[in-house]
């Protein structure tokens, strides 16, 4: 399939009662806990492939990223349901399914039996050529290890200090390469577009007097190896992405997601 420009696919995760993570080929795309919103959605193309796509769903991952797939048998409350889908909607249209065209889509539903957690259902899509391969899917396997994790934290550190600064090139930089795929990945977006964008986005966070970015909790850190091992994710023990910023009005935690991967010699943010 090749993508129309007059479309988006959106990756969606729904779940009431229960805990859901929903994957993408591989790449964390949401992660809604219990008490959470029922409800998580974001345009996917990025994170989709020329050929197979893997969507998974995994219902009541272990405590923390690091054991998302640690078992364990429970029982789950009466009426949990987790759903997750791929779907391709019309530019403009409502994102609701019934307004698009599901490619996919994985549904459970609580027992009365005792079941083993987490659950996790699989489904594929051919997309055909689509837009062809990501940086991240040719880079090479990462070892997760202290010099790892030291790596990627100077990189967090190197993306928060842009963002304090509202430093337009240092940011541009240092996500370069996220940035020209999600130019590819959207034909509606160019490099100018991008930059104003960008831009807006630094002064948002800059307008207020307080703190834009939160402090890292090297503590709480709880990287983990995503994609098949080619790719770090820069998340904490409660799921929640290790950069953080600070909303401007109410002043709360903003979750930036951030995804390495060692492109040259050097990890860089690919999603």
């Amino acid at each position: 399939m090749i993508l129309p420009t007059d479309s988006v696919i959106y990756a969606e995760l729904e779940r009431r009662a229960c805990a859901a993570e929903l994957r993408v080929n591989g790449l964390p795309v949401a992660y809604l806990a219990r008490t959470a919103g029922v409800f998580g959605t974001r345009a996917a193309h990025e994170y989709l492939v020329p050929g197979k796509n893997r969507i998974e769903l995994l219902i009541e991952p272990g405590p923390k990223p690091s054991l998302a797939r640690a078992q364990r048998r429970e029982s789950m409350p009466a009426g949990a349901v987790a759903t997750s889908r791929l779907v391709r909607y019309p530019a403009g249209a409502f994102i609701e399914p019934e307004n698009g065209e599901v490619l996919a889509q994985l549904e459970w539903q609580s027992t009365d039996a005792e079941e083993l957690f987490p659950r996790v259902l699989e489904a594929e899509v051919d997309l055909g050529a689509f837009l062809g391969r990501w940086s991240w899917q040719d880079a090479p396997a990462l070892t997760l290890d202290d010099a790892l994790v030291a790596e990627a934290g100077a990189a967090l550190a190197r993306l928060a200090a842009a963002i304090r600064a509202g430093d337009l090139g240092a940011f541009w930089a240092a996500t370069e390469v996220r940035i020209r795929e999600a130019i590819r990945a959207y034909p509606a977006l160019d490099e100018e577009a991008a930059r104003t964008e960008l831009g807006d986005f630094l002064a948002l966070y800059r307008q207020g007097a307080s703190e834009p970015v939160f402090a890292l909790r090297e503590e709480r850190h709880d990287f983990r190896l995503v994609a098949g091992g080619r790719v770090l994710q820069c998340v904490d023990d409660d799921f929640q992405p290790s950069l953080r910023l600070r909303d401007p009005e109410d002043g709360s935690p903003v979750p930036y997601p951030i995804l390495l991967a060692r492109i040259g010699d050097r990890l860089e943010v690919v999603r």
